[in-house]
């Protein structure tokens, strides 16, 4: 009598005769000799083949409490093909779906990666730099004209009507506007900073250092204006003006 072993194949157990045991055996072996060196593929691949030769024992089986013998083996293996044909049908399907879940992942790392983080948020940093930048060109304009014998900012934007002349000069106001911006302008430099790549750790000492200039140029532009505003004289007209007020 036979000696008898449980083998699995793909996930099930079968009580198969030694001589048989030996010949699957053998064939799997020969099978994965024409896979690619990759393990994971060559894993994949031979798992499939054993359900494959599973799924044929089975109808083959009539009675499960009989050991599958030589013949059923044989049977079942010149259905499947030569091991070296099988092999290489199946390697070239798994190395086409491999690389095919490598693409797609390759994608979905590319859109999360750093540099797509940056690239996504250069828009934002750019729509940032242009209402801070705005805010700053008035402020300069301020600066500059000033009206010589009070100091007082000569400039009136078409909001100047809703304060009065005894208020905040123009400039004060731009300046807080230009603060929000700004905050969000280094907040998102460290957002990019905190990233691990050097490109994107440029990007972020860039927005930084452009951050701190405006605020610098900002502050000092405020300074300028308090100091030598009198807040208790009306604006008087310069040239300048005549381009804000109708």
């Amino acid at each position: 009598m036979e000696n008898v072993n449980e083998v699995s194949l793909g996930g099930k157990v079968f009580a198969i005769e030694e001589n048989a045991s030996d010949l699957l055996e053998e064939y799997l072996k020969d099978v994965a000799k024409h896979l690619t060196s990759d393990e994971d593929i060559k894993s994949a691949v031979v798992l499939e083949i054993e359900k494959k030769i599973a799924k044929r024992l089975d109808t083959i089986q009539t009675n499960p409490r009989k050991a599958i013998t030589e013949t059923h083996v044989t049977t079942t293996l010149a259905k499947m093909g030569p091991a070296k044909a099988v092999g290489d049908i199946h390697d070239v399907i798994h190395r086409i779906i491999s690389h095919h879940k490598h693409t797609e992942s390759a994608k979905k790392e590319e859109s999360s990666s750093p540099r797509g983080f940056v690239a996504a948020h250069q828009f934002i940093g750019f729509l940032l730099l242009s209402i801070s930048s705005l805010s700053l060109i008035f402020i300069t304009l301020e600066i500059f004209s000033l009206d010589i014998k009070t100091a007082s900012p000569a400039i009136r934007l078409p909001f100047d009507a809703f304060r009065g002349d005894y208020q905040i000069p123009t400039m004060v106001m731009l300046y807080l506007l230009s603060a929000i911006p700004l905050i969000l302008l280094i907040l998102l430099g460290a957002s990019i900073l905190l990233r691990r790549n050097l490109f994107s750790q440029i990007v972020a000492w860039f927005l930084i250092t452009v951050w701190v200039l405006l605020v610098v140029i900002s502050t000092l532009g405020a300074s300028q204006i308090i100091t030598k505003a009198d807040l208790t004289q009306p604006y008087h007209a310069t040239p300048i003006q005549a381009l804000f007020v109708k």
